[in-house]
């Protein structure tokens, strides 16, 4: 498989049959490599560079910080 990225919008035929618009800007992964290896030959692809994912850590779950009861709820009425 190979990851090509778009450069100008073009038609191409993947599997001799259907024709697919392939739109500008688009990242792309053909399983026809002589497809993808014909739109770079032509200009009318670049192969997909990947690009690095930062990963941000969002720390642990908080741990429950409440200490005694909890609040009174004063919506509610005891009845007696």
């Amino acid at each position: 498989m190979k990851r090509v990225k778009i450069v100008r919008t073009i038609q191409g035929s993947p599997n001799g049959v259907n024709v697919i618009t392939y739109r500008a800007g688009g990242i792309y992964e053909f399983t026809n490599e002589e497809l993808a290896n014909t739109f770079i030959s032509i200009g009318a692809a670049e192969e997909a560079v990947e690009e690095a994912v930062e990963e941000k850590d969002a720390g642990g779950a908080p741990s429950n910080k409440a200490v005694g009861a909890p609040p009174a709820d004063s919506t509610r009425r005891r009845r007696t």
